[in-house]
């Protein structure tokens, strides 16, 4: 129980160590994934961006699960941003980001450039648009890049055009 206190108080120190931390760990959950390298997984035609990205990827699955990783790692810390500049979590708290990356390291088939990973990425990057529209008087840029968001995520997921809702 005192050992998971530690851990817990080390998730409210400094912002740098506690990112420093999470990108360690975060390297220790993905090493599974340089070594064989997980190929990405085929487009269903549905995906035209994504097609792109698989033609110019696919052979070199080392790159593409590094691309993976720090996709990942960038959605953790965007979490961790929108969860702190929204008063979700106390300040100077990185455990949102801590979380995101374990469960998003737990299924084999994710530890590389991935549509889903990217689209939990653009979804995001939707949700800080939208939050910020909330607290801003002149919110219009801030809904269109909202809806350019989900078309570009449609583009990559296809399922992604479901989110088209929510704006």
């Amino acid at each position: 129980k005192q050992q998971a206190s530690v851990f817990l108080k080390s998730f409210k120190s400094s912002f740098a160590s506690q990112y420093i931390t999470i990108a360690v760990i975060g390297l220790i959950l993905w090493i599974r994934a340089f070594i064989p390298p997980v190929n990405m997984p085929l487009p269903d035609g549905r995906d035209p961006l994504y097609a792109i990205l698989y033609d110019l990827l696919s052979d070199f699955p080392v790159f593409a699960a590094i691309l993976g990783y720090f996709m990942v790692l960038g959605s953790a810390f965007l979490l961790n941003y929108i969860f702190n500049k929204q008063e979700i979590v106390t300040k100077n708290s990185s455990l949102a980001a801590f979380l995101f990356i374990v469960l998003m390291s737990y299924h084999p088939v994710l530890l590389t450039l991935h549509p889903v990973n990217i689209g939990i990425f653009i979804l995001l990057l939707i949700f800080k648009q939208l939050f910020e529209s909330y607290h801003s008087s002149e919110s219009l840029d801030l809904i269109y890049a909202a809806g350019f968001f989900t078309g570009v995520g449609s583009f990559i997921y296809f399922p992604f055009l479901v989110f088209y809702g929510f704006i």
